[in-house]
């Protein structure tokens, strides 16, 4: 189907997709949703920009709508301009949601993949250390699990082996396992978080005494 002249083009292509996709809502944000599915991006994303014209700057629509703008962004290798709008996600989300919200745990998923594909390990590591926490909150520790040994891996290759944030990282996964029953994985990591904060950090800091 050709889309034409953006007026009368976008309102064929609203009236062919009512019926091919029997969308009943006849609001901007499904339609939008609909046009992003068959790769209609750039469509989209004018439709996503007029929404954030229309919606009052407290409405918790504004964070989909400049999530899928990041979203867009990614997809044609904008990745300056992606962030921009993920930092605008979380601006909002976190004054409507709490921490735990999808919406917030999609942006920092898309700000970690701007950091992978831009090759900034450091930011990989501390998204994939957001996630571990994310669904740790969630009491969902097998998957808590995956991300945090992710992140260990990673720094393991770009840290040295007494810097404090690896004996974090340790300290993260052996709690998970802990978590988990896993005990002898558990005493495992936990015991070499606390050799790593030991050489690491004076012996009244806190992270020591909790090791």
């Amino acid at each position: 189907m050709s889309l034409c002249g953006d007026k009368h083009g976008s309102k064929k292509l609203y009236e062919f997709m009512r019926k091919e996709y029997d969308i009943e809502e006849t609001n901007l944000l499904s339609f939008r949703h609909v046009l992003r599915s068959i790769g209609q991006f750039d469509h989209a994303e004018k439709y996503y920009r007029r929404l954030l014209n229309e919606l009052s700057g407290d409405d918790p629509l504004l964070a989909h709508a400049y999530y899928n703008l990041g979203l867009a962004d990614i997809l044609k290798g904008d990745y300056e301009s992606s962030l921009k709008h993920y930092k605008a996600v979380l601006k909002i989300a976190t004054n409507n949601h709490s921490s735990d919200h999808v919406i917030i745990a999609k942006t920092h998923n898309g700000i970690g993949e701007i950091d992978w594909k831009s090759g900034d390990t450091t930011n990989v590591a501390l998204f994939q250390d957001n996630m571990g926490l994310f669904y740790r909150e969630q009491k969902n520790y097998y998957e808590a699990l995956l991300y945090y040994a992710r992140s260990l891996v990673i720094l393991q290759k770009c840290l040295s082996k007494d810097h404090p944030d690896l004996g974090m990282s340790y300290n993260d996964v052996g709690t998970i396992r802990l978590h988990l029953n896993q005990l002898d994985l558990a005493v495992e990591y936990l015991k070499q978080a606390l050799e790593i904060r030991e050489r690491a950090l004076p012996s009244e800091h806190p992270d020591v005494a909790i090791s």
